[in-house]
């Protein structure tokens, strides 16, 4: 149950915080009549993945109290039996009101690809940095490439210019990378590794 808890719990946390305005990338299922604040009425607030938080750190801490019936003495000490007594009902109860408030909210949860994408280019292009020097260190040398790729890096950065637009425009990098090869590697769809075989090799076992 704690690892149930823990695995929602961290679902929970990541939703509410990508469901903050300034992300806007997740949130959680909302119907016409929802309110979200008593105050502000424009409010779409993560009620069900705050709650689901909340019930995960309770069944943590009863978890707590459990490893402390350990210290039995003889082969049974009631006093301690107790301690069971009150917390695995208290977990259950926690735990199957997490699952089905995690179930409503992941089987119906709002994505925002879009918002996604706009996030992933706030940076210009310098988030994909490490795929530019891995590919310039083909042809430089990985320490050269990372000394380079960092110098431009930074002035794009400061100055804040394009970071294609930046290594196009030095001559350590435009002969070994030109536009089409930078426009390749400076799409954040093409450097998702391995994530999508493992998601789906998650889900065929499911």
């Amino acid at each position: 149950m704690t690892q149930i808890a823990g695995t929602f719990g961290k679902i929970a946390r990541e939703i509410y915080a990508l469901q903050q305005v300034e992300f806007g990338e997740l949130a959680e299922p909302h119907h016409h009549g929802k309110v979200g604040s008593s105050t502000m009425p424009h409010k779409r607030n993560p009620a069900t993945v705050e709650l689901s938080i909340g019930l995960s750190r309770l069944i943590r801490a009863q978890q707590v109290a459990i490893s402390d019936s350990v210290y039995q003495e003889h082969e049974r000490y009631s006093a301690l039996l107790r301690i069971e007594l009150a917390a695995v009902p208290e977990m259950m109860i926690y735990t199957g009101s997490l699952l089905a408030k995690m179930r409503g909210v992941v089987e119906r949860l709002h994505v925002d690809p879009m918002r996604m994408r706009a996030n992933l280019n706030m940076l210009g292009g310098l988030l994909l940095s490490e795929p530019v020097m891995l590919a310039l260190g083909e042809a430089i040398g990985k320490q050269t490439a990372h000394e380079v790729v960092y110098e431009i890096a930074m002035q794009a950065f400061e100055n804040g210019t394009p970071f294609r637009d930046a290594l196009l425009g030095d001559t350590r990098v435009s002969p070994h990378l030109d536009a089409a090869a930078l426009d390749k590697i400076l799409d954040p769809a093409a450097y998702i590794g391995e994530s999508e075989r493992i998601v789906d090799a998650v889900l065929a076992r499911i």
